[in-house]
């Protein structure tokens, strides 16, 4: 990725505008683009796939699992992370994940209950792309 090598300076003012300026010594900072302003959002990712899964623990322990897969069909030079949202389908509250590959393993689930799943796609200048569709899926029922 081009980059690009940035001189600044800084001086303060007081709160009445009264400059006693004393100027910082000369500082180089090197942004990692040509384009400092990029405001163009990532595409957004697609569902490609889930398994879930049933751990018995002790007597009254039952783990279930949902492992979530999906796809950016371009992957930007300065792509950031994902953002997975999800939530009981019978709630309203999500809640987000910030991650950084294109799975995740969610844990702590009611095994039989059904959970609706969202993603997007951040880069570096926080641009976001729109939300996936969502994706319900039910977590394994005890046999």
């Amino acid at each position: 990725m081009p980059s690009q090598t940035w001189f600044v300076t800084v001086a303060a003012y007081n709160i009445l505008g009264k400059t006693n300026l004393k100027y910082s010594a000369i500082k180089s900072c090197t942004v990692a683009s040509l384009d400092p302003l990029d405001t163009v959002a990532p595409g957004t990712p697609q569902f490609t796939g889930y398994e879930t899964e049933l751990e018995i623990g002790s007597i009254q322990n039952t783990f279930a699992y949902i492992t979530v897969n999906w796809s950016l069909d371009s992957m930007p030079l300065d792509f950031s992370n994902y953002i997975i949202a999800h939530k009981r389908t019978d709630e309203f509250i999500w809640t987000e994940t910030y991650v950084k590959t294109a799975s995740y393993r969610f844990s702590d689930l009611i095994s039989g209950a059904s959970y609706d799943f969202r993603i997007k796609a951040v880069d570096m200048w926080l641009n976001t792309s729109a939300w996936s569709a969502v994706k319900t899926i039910q977590a394994k029922p005890q046999i």
